[in-house]
């Protein structure tokens, strides 16, 4: 490669040169029509909607749904796994986020994937970090298992069906 580019001149390398960072600069613009057009319609869609008689919370759930909290729940187990957490820990953070309502089960989630990141990062896993954090989001010292409402259904006295 370096043989080639020996060959030019420094007119020809910075005619290519030229060239590519147009095509780059043409991608972008690209890109950001795009977008602008998408955010349009978007926008128009929601006016439209709004004018129609929905509600602002009607409209926001559909262009925003809620996640499940299934997904959530998955996710934070496995960033529990990434931080090496302890039996107590994890059923306090699972305590903790079965407790929460769904707003504060997302922020709970998205707070704990950022302590696992930094965590990553640095090479520093403290599964400490990351209940102190939910205690922190909980509004309490501690969140007991028994302050959790049961989700599960109970199993009869013969065993499960």
């Amino acid at each position: 490669m370096s043989t080639l580019l020996a060959a030019w001149d420094t007119v020809e390398v910075l005619g290519l040169a030229g060239i590519v960072t147009a095509g780059i600069v043409t991608v972008n613009l690209i890109e950001a029509y795009v977008r602008l057009r998408r955010l349009r319609a978007e926008t128009d869609l929601k006016r439209q909607m709004l004018e129609r008689g929905l509600s602002v919370e009607e409209v926001a759930r559909m262009f925003h749904p809620p996640v499940q909290p299934i997904k959530l729940a998955r996710r934070l187990g496995e960033y529990l796994v990434r931080v090496d957490a302890q039996p107590e820990q994890v059923e306090q953070i699972l305590a903790a986020f079965a407790a929460a309502d769904a707003p504060t089960k997302q922020l709970l989630v998205k707070v704990v994937e950022g302590i696992v990141a930094e965590q990553a990062e640095s090479g520093n896993t403290d599964p400490g970090r990351v209940l102190g954090a939910v205690r922190g989001l909980m509004g309490r010292a501690r969140v007991e298992v028994r302050d959790v409402p049961n989700v599960l259904p109970s199993e009869s006295p013969r065993g499960p069906s």
